[in-house]
């Protein structure tokens, strides 16, 4: 048999007419998904805008799970909203009554806990609200800001005074609400509740919706008689924390270095006009005036008479309650800082088991940790400063421990059977598997030491060891052209081209592994967020072409960043016109040159006209001797053949002479052998004897 919308609902007589219009779409969301819990991914998968990562989203829960809640409780959570808080209080065992004053999201509140059966929906005002029984605890969860407005607007005293009168002796108001002077509404931000700057500064001048200082809540409190108080400030707010600090964590010694560590960023954007400066510097500096904790942008407060006799405070041994991001189920880890005699620890505290690897695919989760916390400058940190400051060197020389780390540990690669996006057979040298993370953020400077820490996620059984450097560079990337591109190189620098400008100051091969890392990226993140693939692909493809100088960059800069591309545009600009003066002079030197030139050239003309003149007459003359040469050929060409003929003659006459001389030598022997015989001897005797 199918459920009514109002079936599990106890309703008063008096019910507050509001919604925000998102009710009947998380109805038909809730009604669509069969694991509604606190930590349930498949409501995770279904966020796509505020409202629904305001009901939806893992980290609600995250502002109480400090606290010990467990089944010897009962809790009234007044304002329930739509189920979020409640759902998670039901999960812990305690008895909760959720009371909402609006029809629409009690019903939401009723679908998100229909199946616990410690949790009781009721739709009413507080005012006409009773219970003989008490609470142990009474939750009062982004409500008191309320208390003056709708149909039955009291002060916030009356309003925490009727909430007080639900306690049982020894239970404690559990207030969360924004700081009337919260850094983020100093810095220029819009109020939450109002959508504009500096109505809180100004002390609500419209009346109505309303929150208060740290002190103004604190003495609120007091006059309802609850003076024994217990403060945490989550971050970057109440509504989604990852990090939640107590109030004693402000007394360490190094309270500012230690606390700026842990939070990081420390206001909430969501996409928002940027604030006057940058806020992680501006908090770092509010530490150190010691007024962390007054300038703290949001307030989770147990409030009781005198010390609380319910058990669920939180651990007084804890500094830091850390939360992370949005995963999935099988991939969150929550841990603890924890101080002590010996020095403080980090430590993973669920959920789920810790004692063994979390595997889905490739991917390896290594969720136990117990290890010295140690405080220190990020490389990640130091990077950002240097950059910042326009510094190429700088820069580099920030990265270069974290280039000598990752040398260090580099290795030949072999050949290995199993694959994945971070490993594949180009791989020229690896890294270990645990070495898959290697952004900039997870190395701590700590004197002169650098530890990697959190070493949480692997892929087995090595790594490609310029990829997974490369993604580390591409992360501070990110930052860097985030933060509106102050960095050494062309502002307008997306982040690829900002990494590949890494790259070069690193010597790793960023250009060429870009295309690799996109995809390998991105199946990453569809392992550990749930995330549709392609909504994430899309996602990177959007950071890829983003630039600092895209209005919807711009419009989220903090004004202290504005003036800096203010001041750089400026800078280039009288470069630019300098470089202009000097062009326009070689410009005006060119153009001197150019009509010397042009004079030199019309002369050039002239005599290249008479040139061309004498070219002809020589032409002529050249006509003239080829035919004379010609003439010469044709005689010297008969002359040739006249004395081959000669030649040939005076062969003939030199053979005739050669046989006329063999005749005339024979003749001569012939007469000499005449002279010899004796009667031509005695003839001649007688010729010259009678002559």
């Amino acid at each position: 048999m199918s459920r009514g919308p109002d079936a599990g609902i106890r309703f008063l007589d008096r019910t507050v007419d509001y919604a925000d219009g998102a009710e009947g779409r998380l109805l038909e969301i809730l009604a669509s998904v069969s694991d509604l819990s606190s930590l349930s991914d498949e409501l995770a998968a279904r966020i796509d805008d505020w409202p629904t990562r305001y009901h939806l989203a893992r980290e609600r829960s995250s502002l109480l799970r400090p606290l010990s809640i467990d089944g010897r409780h009962r809790v009234l959570e007044i304002g329930a909203g739509c189920g979020a808080i409640a759902r998670y209080l039901g999960e812990t065992g305690a008895r909760v009554v959720a009371l909402e004053g609006s029809p629409a999201r009690a019903r939401a509140a009723a679908a998100r806990c229909r199946d616990l059966d410690t949790v009781e929906i009721v739709c009413g005002a507080l005012s006409s609200f009773t219970d003989d029984d008490g609470f142990d605890l009474v939750l009062l969860i982004g409500v008191l800001e309320y208390a003056g407005t709708g149909d039955d607007p009291v002060d916030p005293a009356t309003f925490l005074a009727r909430a007080a009168e639900q306690l049982r002796p020894g239970g404690s108001l559990v207030v969360a609400i924004e700081n009337q002077l919260g850094l983020k509404y100093l810095l220029g931000q819009d109020e939450d509740h109002l959508g504009r700057p500096w109505s809180g500064i100004e002390g609500y001048p419209e009346g109505g919706v309303r929150t208060h200082s740290r002190r103004r809540l604190a003495a609120l409190l007091e006059g309802c008689g609850l003076d024994h108080q217990r403060w945490l400030y989550p971050f970057p707010d109440y509504k989604t924390p990852t990090v939640v600090i107590p109030d004693h964590a402000y007394l360490e010694p190094d309270a500012p270095a230690f606390i700026d560590h842990l939070v990081g960023e420390p206001v909430a954007r969501d996409g928002a006009p940027g604030p006057l400066c940058d806020h992680r510097l501006a908090h770092r500096t509010v530490l150190e005036a010691g007024l962390g904790r007054e300038l703290a942008s949001s307030f989770l407060v147990l409030a009781s008479a005198g010390p609380p006799a319910h058990g669920a405070e939180p651990d007084p041994a804890t500094l830091a309650w850390l939360f992370g991001g949005s995963r999935r189920r099988r991939f969150i880890r929550h841990q603890v800082v924890e101080g002590g005699v010996t020095g403080r620890r980090i430590r993973a505290v669920g959920p789920g088991r810790l004692d063994e690897p979390r595997r889905e695919a490739w991917l390896v989760q290594r969720p136990a940790k117990d290890e010295v916390f140690i405080v220190g400058e990020t490389i990640h940190d130091l990077a950002v400063a240097a950059a910042r400051r326009r510094d190429a060197g700088a820069l580099a020389s920030a990265l270069a421990p974290w280039c000598r780390f990752v040398d260090r540990a580099r290795r030949p690669a072999e050949a290995v059977a199993t694959r994945h996006p971070y490993l594949d057979g180009t791989a020229r040298e690896v890294l270990p598997a645990d070495h898959l993370d290697l952004n900039p953020a997870n190395f701590v400077v700590s004197g002169d030491d650098l530890a990697f820490v959190d070493r949480e996620w692997l892929a087995e059984p090595v790594v490609d060891a310029d990829l997974v450097a490369v993604r580390g560079l591409w992360l501070l990337a990110r930052k860097l052209v985030g933060d509106g591109g102050i960095h050494p190189w062309d502002p307008a620098l997306g982040v690829d081209e900002v990494t590949v400008e890494l790259g070069t100051l690193t010597e790793l091969p960023a250009a060429a592994l870009l295309d690799r890392l996109y995809p390998a990226e991105a199946e990453l993140l569809a392992l550990v967020t749930g995330r549709d693939r392609e909504a994430i692909e899309g996602d990177l493809g959007w950071l890829r072409s983003q630039r600092p100088t895209d209005p919807e960059v711009l419009r989220t800069l903090p004004l202290a960043r504005l003036e800096d591309r203010l001041k750089a545009a400026a800078n280039d600009l009288a470069l630019e016109r300098r470089e202009r003066a000097r062009l326009e002079t070689e410009v005006a030197h060119e153009r001197s040159t150019a009509a010397r030139l042009a004079g030199e050239l019309s002369a050039t003309h002239l005599r290249l006209a008479a040139i061309g003149a004498n070219l002809e007459e020589v032409a002529t003359a050249l006509g003239e001797t080829n035919r004379e040469r010609d003439e010469l050929r044709t005689l010297v060409h008969e002359r040739e053949v006249e004395r081959q003929r000669t030649e040939a003659e005076a062969d003939d006459a030199r053979r005739r002479l050669a046989e006329l001389e063999a005749e005339a030598a024979v003749l001569r022997g012939w007469r000499a052998a005449f002279e010899g015989r004796w009667p031509v001897r005695l003839w001649r005797r007688l010729q010259r004897i009678v002559g």
